[in-house]
């Protein structure tokens, strides 16, 4: 199941962000769950 996450960053970070997703192929929300996922929190 999904659900929304708010985040506050700077916009400038968000730009580059997004770019860089794009260039890779993916949303930014895939690469932060993948980020998220990395930290092995369980």
């Amino acid at each position: 199941m999904y659900t929304k996450l708010t985040l506050t960053i700077e916009k400038e970070v968000i730009e580059i962000a997004k770019e860089y997703a794009k260039d890779k192929g993916q949303s930014l929300s895939e690469m932060v769950e993948k980020l998220f996922q990395s930290f092995d929190l369980r």
